[in-house]
């Protein structure tokens, strides 16, 4: 149990990363709407997965 809790903050710490990368690039990799929060985020790639 400890250990999904662990992934679970590693995860929600990718998807934050690279929600915060695509500002770096000149054109957006992808376009989420600014209310947006990290855990719809995490739930989004999940489901993309």
């Amino acid at each position: 149990v400890e250990q999904d809790a662990i992934d679970a903050g590693y995860c929600l710490g990718l998807v934050h990363g690279y929600r915060d990368m695509r500002h770096y690039y000149l054109q957006d990799l992808f376009c989420p709407p600014n209310s947006v929060n990290d855990e719809q985020m995490a739930r989004v790639v999940v489901k993309y997965l």
